[in-house]
C-alpha cells in the first residue's frame, strides 16, 4: 500500500512522502503526544448539517466498540481494554467523524489487534445503539440547566443548520473505509498499523471529498430568559461567536476571557465569589470550535430572586475588561494558562490535534512544511497589545447574546433593546436563538 505520510510535531509539519496513488488512503504521523502514548484516529470525510446526525454517528460508532468481538463478549472485550489501557474517543464535526484509539506504546499491537477485531463486520447491535444514544441525547437547558448544557446547545447553533434526524443508515455511513489515518506518538515505530485497521473495512471504494458544509449561524444579540418563580437559582450565560480574521486575535480573546473567569485569581472569582459571595462557580468559557472560530462566554449560578444584582457585577467584569482595565500581571499570567491548557491538549488530547489539523486541510495533506499557527501564536502573543486592542476582539456587551434561566423577575427594557424572547421549561435554546436570529 502507498500512502500519503505527514508527520508533524508540536510546533511543525512536514510532508516526508508524496501520494502516487488514487486509490491511497492519506497518512498522516503527529508527534505531540507525551512519551510511552500512542493514537490511531481514522477520518470519514462527511458532510453533517444536523446534530442529531452527528451525535447519532458518534453513538453508532461506540456501540460498534462495545458489542465485544468474533471471539469475545463485550463483557470479555471491557476487561481487556481495561488491562491493555485503551481509551476510545469520538468526535463528529460538520465536515469529519473522528474516532481514536489511544494506548501505552508497550500494548499498542496488541491494542491494534483488538481494535481492528471490534471494527470488523458490516452490522451495529441495536440494542448498544439504544442504550448509548440514550447518553448522547441532548437534554435541554431549561430542563437541566448546567453551564456544560448551555454551552452545548450554543456550539450546536454555530455548528449545525438543524437538528433534525436525516441519516437512516448509520452503519453505512460508519463501518465503509475511512478517507484518512492519522497516528500520533514520539519515538514509536507504527509498522503497518494503519494498513491493519484498514483491513476492517473491505469497502475499498474510493469517494470524492465531499462539498464543505458551509458555516452554520452566529450567534445573535438579545436576551433569552426563561422564568421560574420556585427556583432557589438562575444561571447567567453571556455568550459570543467570533470568526477571528488571524490566530492572533483568537489568543488575545483567548487571554482576555481567562483574566476575566479562569479560576482562582480571575476577576469573576475574585469579584462575584469571594467579595461579593453571589455565586459558588463563576468561570469563563472559550472554545475552538473551527479554523478562527471561537465561542466565549462567562457564566454563573446565582440567587434566582438577585440575578439582576448578579448581573451587573458580571457586566461590570466585561466591560472593563473590554475597556483595558486589566492589570498587566494578570495577563501574563492568563496568557500563560492558555498555553499550559494548549500543550495539555496537544499531549494528552489526540482528537484536539486531529481537530485543528483537519480545520486547515479537510480533505488532502498538504505539500512541504508548514507550521500551526494557533500554537505560534498563543507563544508568540504579546501582552501589551492585550488592553491596547481589547476592544477590537470582545464587542460591546449588547451586541452579545445575555441568557438568564430560572430568574424570578423577567429583565428590565432596558436589558431587551437587542432582542427579547421567552422560553418555557424543556422548549430547546434554538428556538429562541432562530427567532433572535431572523
Amino acid at each position: 500500500m502507498i500512502r500519503k505520510l505527514l508527520q508533524i510535531s508540536l510546533l511543525s509539519l512536514s510532508l516526508a512522502l508524496p501520494a502516487k496513488a488514487q486509490d491511497d488512503f492519506i497518512y498522516s504521523q503527529f508527534t505531540s503526544l507525551l512519551e510511552g502514548q500512542a493514537s490511531i484516529s481514522l477520518v470519514w470525510n462527511l458532510t453533517t448539517e444536523s446534530s442529531a446526525d452527528a451525535r447519532n454517528l458518534e453513538a453508532a460508532l461506540l456501540a460498534k466498540l462495545n458489542d465485544g468481538t468474533e471471539d469475545m463478549t463485550p463483557r470479555e472485550s471491557v476487561d481487556l481494554r481495561t488491562i491493555l489501557a485503551i481509551d476510545y474517543s469520538v468526535t463528529s464535526t460538520p465536515s469529519h467523524l473522528i474516532l481514536t484509539m489511544m494506548a501505552p506504546q508497550d500494548s499498542f499491537f496488541e491494542a491494534v489487534d483488538h481494535f481492528t477485531d471490534s471494527l470488523k463486520g458490516g452490522d451495529i447491535s441495536e440494542g448498544w445503539l439504544n442504550r448509548i444514544t440514550v447518553n448522547f441525547e441532548q437534554r435541554p437547558s431549561t430542563r437541566i440547566s448546567t453551564q456544560g448544557n448551555v454551552e452545548a446547545e450554543l456550539r450546536d447553533y454555530m455548528l449545525y443548520q438543524n437538528a433534525q434526524v436525516t441519516i437512516n443508515d448509520l452503519a453505512g455511513t460508519v463501518l465503509r473505509r475511512p478517507d484518512q489515518i492519522i497516528t500520533n506518538a514520539r519515538d514509536f515505530n507504527f509498522q503497518l498499523s494503519p494498513e491493519q485497521v484498514m483491513e476492517a473495512f473491505p469497502d475499498a471504494e474510493r469517494r470524492d471529498a465531499p462539498i464543505p458544509p458551509k458555516r452554520a449561524n452566529q450567534l445573535p444579540s438579545g436576551v433569552i430568559f426563561m422564568q421560574d418563580p420556585d427556583a432557589r437559582e438562575a444561571l447567567i450565560f453571556l455568550a459570543d461567536s467570533a470568526d477571528f480574521v488571524t490566530h492572533e486575535e483568537e489568543a488575545l480573546a483567548n487571554t482576555i476571557y481567562r483574566y476575566m473567569g479562569y479560576g482562582p485569581g480571575s476577576e469573576m472569582f475574585t469579584i462575584l465569589r469571594q467579595e461579593k459571595r453571589a455565586s459558588y462557580d463563576p468561570q469563563s468559557h472559550f472554545t475552538t470550535l473551527g479554523k478562527r472560530l471561537g465561542f466565549m462566554g462567562l457564566s454563573a449560578n446565582v440567587e434566582a430572586a438577585k440575578w439582576q444584582e448578579s448581573y451587573e457585577i458580571m457586566a461590570g467584569i466585561y466591560d472593563r475588561a473590554r475597556n483595558g482595565e486589566n492589570g498587566a500581571q494578570g495577563i501574563e499570567d492568563s496568557k500563560n494558562q492558555m498555553i499550559n491548557v494548549l500543550v495539555h491538549d496537544l499531549r494528552r488530547i489526540p482528537n484536539f490535534l486531529v481537530q485543528r489539523y483537519l480545520d486547515d486541510f479537510p480533505y488532502n495533506a498538504p505539500n512541504g512544511r508548514l507550521s500551526l499557527p494557533m500554537v505560534g501564536a498563543a507563544f508568540d502573543l504579546d501582552t501589551t497589545r492585550v488592553n491596547r486592542e481589547a476592544a477590537t476582539v470582545l464587542p460591546p456587551l449588547d451586541e452579545m447574546l445575555t441568557i438568564v434561566l430560572g430568574g424570578h423577575e423577567a429583565p428590565p427594557e432596558a436589558m431587551r433593546a437587542k432582542g427579547y424572547c421567552e422560553l418555557k421549561k424543556n422548549e430547546p435554546l434554538r428556538k429562541c436563538l432562530e427567532a433572535l436570529s431572523n
